[in-house]
This record gives C-alpha cells, sequence and structure tokens, in this order.
C-alpha cells in the first residue's frame, strides 16, 4: 500500500508507517548488539507519542531530547512527532548552563532526558522543577528517578501506553519538525527551525540523487543534535533500509572504527570531512578494502585531495559526494566528486 495514497498530508513520522507496512519484522536501527524492528519501533513510539499527548504535547509544542545517540533517542524522535510535537535535540556533551539555556530560549515545557546525563549535570534536583514533564530513561521500574522534579514519568511507564496508531497526528507539513542549533561560532547558538516539508523534500531529493535502496545500512556517526543525522534517520528508514548507530567511544580510534564499519557491512556512510580524513590517515591500511560501502557523504570541511585519493582507493566502489549548507537549508548543494584533476 502506498500511504501517500491514503492521507490528505504525508509527514516526516509518515517515513516509519510506510516501513512497518513493507517491513515489519526488518531490524530498523542497530546498536552495539541490540536491535529493534520497524515493527517494535513504530509500536514503542506510539506509545510514546499517547504518553506525551497525555501531558500536553501537540502542535507546535516543543519537547527537549537531552539523550545519548541510542534507540532510545530515534524511539523518541519518532514519539514526538507522531503525536504533533517537534524535537529540539540538545548536546549531550554540552554544561548544564548550556543546556538550561536551550530549554528556556526555546520554551521547552517536556524534556525526555538519560539517568545518566541529569545525574552528571543537574545534581541539584529542583534545577528542572520549572518543566512540566520530564521523561527519565535509563531508570529501573522498581527505583523511582530521586524526585528531580515532581511530574516525572519513566521511559517504561511511558511505553507500556497504549499507542497512539490510527489517531496519530496529521496537520501541515508546514509545522515545525525539529530545531538545531548552530555551533555558535559567532556567539551565542541560533536555534534553527525545519519544517516537516523542509525536511522531506531534503529526503526526497537524496533519494532521488542517490542510488540508494532498502537493502543499504546506512552509518549514523554523528551526534543527534548535528544536521547530518537527517539525512541517517530519514532517509534510512524512508527505504525501508537499516541504521547502524555508531559508537561515541569509537569515533577517535580510526583502526577500531573501521573494523567497526567492515563488520557492520555499511554501504551509506556520511560524517564531517575530519572523520574521512582521519580514517584515511590511520584507518586504511594494508588489504583491508571497504568493499561494501557504495556511497560517501561528506561536508563541513575541505577534504584534502590526499586523503580523498586514498579513500577511492580503499572504497573502490563507492561515489562520493560533498554536500553544503546542511543546518540552515537542509544542504543546498551537492557535488559528486567524479574525477580530480
Amino acid at each position: 500500500m502506498n500511504l501517500k495514497e491514503h492521507i490528505n498530508v504525508y509527514l516526516l513520522h509518515h517515513t516509519l508507517t510506510e516501513g512497518v507496512i513493507r517491513f515489519p519484522d526488518k531490524p530498523v536501527v542497530v546498536e552495539r548488539d541490540r536491535d529493534i524492528t520497524y515493527s517494535q519501533l513504530f509500536r514503542s513510539a506510539g506509545a510514546l507519542a499517547r504518553t506525551l499527548r497525555s501531558r500536553g504535547v501537540s502542535a507546535g509544542v516543543l519537547v527537549g531530547l537531552y539523550l545519548p545517540k541510542s534507540i532510545e533517542s530515534v524511539i523518541a524522535m519518532f514519539g514526538v512527532l507522531m503525536c504533533g510535537g517537534a524535537y529540539v535535540p540538545i548536546d549531550p556533551k554540552a554544561p548544564g548552563s548550556r543546556v538550561r539555556t536551550i530549554i528556556s530560549n526555546c520554551r521547552i515545557p517536556i524534556l525526555i532526558a538519560s539517568d545518566t546525563l541529569l545525574k552528571r549535570n543537574f545534581p541539584d534536583k529542583g534545577e528542572l522543577n520549572d518543566l512540566e514533564c520530564l521523561v527519565v530513561t535509563g531508570v529501573p521500574e522498581a527505583r523511582e528517578p530521586d524526585g528531580r522534579t515532581p511530574n516525572t514519568v519513566l521511559w517504561q511507564e511511558a511505553l507500556d501506553n497504549e499507542p497512539l496508531n490510527s489517531d496519530a497526528w496529521i496537520g501541515s507539513d508546514c509545522n515545525t519538525a525539529y530545531i538545531l542549533h548552530t555551533s555558535g561560532s559567532t556567539g551565542e547558538p541560533k536555534g534553527v527551525i525545519i519544517s516537516h516539508l523542509n525536511a522531506l523534500t531534503f529526503v526526497r531529493t537524496a533519494i532521488e540523487s542517490f542510488d540508494l535502496t532498502a537493502s543499504d545500512r546506512f552509518a549514523c556517526h554523528a551526534p543527534l543534535h548535528f544536521d547530518l543525522t537527517v539525512f541517517d534517520i530519514y532517509v534510512s528508514i524512508s527505504l525501508g533500509a537499516t541504521l547502524i548507530l555508531i559508537p561515541d567511544n569509537l569515533s577517535v580510534f580510526p583502526l577500531k572504527l573501521s573494523e567497526y564499519i567492515r563488520n557492520e557491512r555499511v554501504t551509506v556512510w556520511n560524517s564531517v570531512s575530519s572523520v574521512l580524513s582521519m580514517i584515511a590517515d590511520k584507518g586504511c591500511h594494508g588489504d583491508q578494502r571497504f568493499e561494501d560501502i557504495r556511497l560517501v557523504v561528506f561536508s563541513g570541511e575541505v577534504l584534502p585531495v590526499k586523503y580523498l585519493l586514498k579513500l577511492k582507493d580503499y572504497m573502490a566502489n563507492a561515489v562520493f559526494c560533498s554536500i553544503y549548507g546542511q543546518t540552515e537549508a537542509n544542504s543546498s548543494t551537492c557535488y559528486v566528486v567524479d574525477s580530480i584533476p
């Protein structure tokens, strides 16, 4: 069934709905030794959506995501979208002061957060009492989360709810889907508002521009508050492909990172150029080729020609593309590197 023929407005979370129809039992997200299928992700996101709706989340309401990159964070993104809200991913490595600034500037009433991050950056249990609701992951069901806010919901409690399925939100594609914050290199970081239409236009363009299929395995290297993950998550799920979450602790170890890419049979790689330079410099050695990779997308900085040449040697089956303008324009320019003078 083509979902687009049965709904008036196609929205970002409908990419998951279509995936469930086509590939219900296929792994959609892989995180080390864990994975979740399309149907499981849809059910969990729907349950979270009902919980959030009961707490007042509807069109235009912003929900903060203060989570490490994980299966839970992908569930949270779709859960927020399914009940009409917009999510604001917050850097899990950001100091508490920056987190508070984003919550204040965006007037976020509800925060979905990791118990570990809360303990690390908000030891004062009263600092988040102004929130209307705090959904906490990583807390065993048997233990209450230390009373940080009088309106706390445990993650498992949220997922035990009856899911929103047929009554999931269907609104305007001009509504905000998420807000990403710039690096703040010229001063205070600014929130960039992206609508469902903005994001889906980029997703459709990427699918039309690149030879991608449901058989692909997309690597997700960037943290969720980076714009690169929009490509990784929504393009892969739109296709019915599988998303491989790259563990954060591998990022600074190019040999282990390269081994992980090969072992997980990654076919689509998307990262800033500096990560590819690191892989080329330290991760490409001997006869250890990356034979499965078919597409390499890079952005953010210049990729030195010497590293590009080495990568094209070790990733001989891949097409290399440089993209630009991601945060504000969801990528405004794409250049396919088919030859090097």
